[in-house]
């Protein structure tokens, strides 16, 4: 982590650091801050500590251009994981598969497909802790949004950690998980001086 993007970021991933590290209770944390100020760098570094630490990792990144398409960021998110489906309760299973393109059949109800979601990390979690990270919730489909939002609030126990950052101008469902919301501000004096140099 000596690169010259974490400069003054001490703070913040020794907060990452220190979640990924401690095991325990599921949780959950939204970074917040402007454009280009270094939430994207975060995650990465965070993605690089939970891999080193034995956890599998899973990521997506809302994309404004995808904005409209249902599905389309949880659909990156859980095509690593499309061998564990069959093991989720047929409805679920269903449900997921048909959310994602993979099965034939009419709009899931969203709500089993949230459900879907928490059993699939719920599952992975039993072979070890999960990392889930997501970047750029503010552009998300509003279907993987509301899936994420309602896996955030049930995280409250097992092996899962879900990492999210979003700006300051998000007021959305993500909140109502009340998850841990880190303020990912400009880089001090110290820090910008060295960064220029």
């Amino acid at each position: 982590m000596n690169d010259s993007t974490l400069l003054g970021r001490d703070r913040e991933l020794e907060l990452l650091a220190g979640l990924i590290t401690a095991g325990g209770s599921g949780k959950a944390v939204l970074l917040v801050g402007d454009p280009g100020i270094g939430k994207s760098t975060l995650l990465a570094a965070a993605a690089s500590t939970a891999r080193q630490e034995g956890h599998r990792v899973l990521e997506t990144a809302g994309v404004e251009a995808e904005a409209q398409i249902p599905y389309a960021a949880l659909h990156q998110l859980l095509r690593p994981c499309e061998l564990v489906f069959p093991l989720l309760p047929n409805a679920l299973g269903d449900a997921l598969g048909t959310a994602l393109g993979m099965r034939d059949g009419s709009a899931p109800d969203q709500y089993q497909v949230g459900i879907a979601v928490q059993h699939l990390f719920e599952h992975l979690a039993l072979d070890g802790p999960v990392t889930v990270i997501v970047d750029d919730v503010q552009w998300l489909d509003l279907p993987t949004h509301d899936a994420l939002s309602f896996v955030a609030r049930q995280i409250l126990e097992g092996q899962i950690l879900l990492i999210c950052s979003t700006r300051p101008s998000y007021q959305g469902a993500l909140f109502t998980a009340k998850p841990r919301v880190v303020e990912v501000s400009g880089l001090d004096e110290t820090a910008s001086r060295e960064r220029l140099s």
